[in-house]
């Protein structure tokens, strides 16, 4: 009886620090989610120049490997580009949609590009980069925003019949 009391004692210790040694994670997987972490925090705060530095630098961290994390933060900082209009702003997403071109955020992106270029009146580029948006997979609102853009791009360019 005390015997296999002790051995459920030691295997349920084994199954604990079994489970616990694959839980850990090491210093930098921490620093890393750290500096993206406190980027979210602050993107969401619109403190986009902040929050663009941090995702840099959670980039960076993240290594030459391709990771999911490393590219969310480069579309985070491409977005703050955006919303900063910054003049690499154009570079940035560009420079993206190249390394990036599976990313579920691809077309996102591309939409956020057309309204930066769209707000700074570049009306020939916004309708380019309209061009490349796919609209079915735009929310209702951002449907309403592309078609309303796109065809207001086409309207000062004077092509009325594309701007209809």
């Amino acid at each position: 009886m005390i015997r296999r009391r002790i051995t459920e004692v030691l295997c349920a210790l084994l199954l604990l620090f079994s489970s616990l040694s694959f839980g850990q994670r090491t210093v930098i997987n921490d620093q890393q989610d750290q500096y993206f972490r406190t980027a979210i925090d602050l993107f969401e705060k619109e403190k986009y120049g902040a929050a663009q530095e941090m995702f840099i630098k959670a980039a960076e961290r993240y290594g030459a490997e391709p990771t999911e994390m490393k590219s969310d933060a480069r579309y985070y900082a491409a977005v703050c580009a955006l919303r900063l209009f910054n003049n690499d702003a154009e570079y940035l997403v560009t420079q993206f949609l190249l390394d990036n071109p599976e990313s579920p955020r691809v077309n996102e992106l591309r939409f956020q590009m057309a309204n930066y270029l769209f707000q700074i009146k570049q009306y020939r580029k916004a309708s380019n980069w309209y061009d490349e948006v796919d609209r079915a997979s735009l929310s209702q609102e951002q449907r309403a925003e592309y078609f309303f853009k796109k065809g207001y791009s086409f309207f000062q360019r004077n092509a009325y019949d594309d701007a209809s």
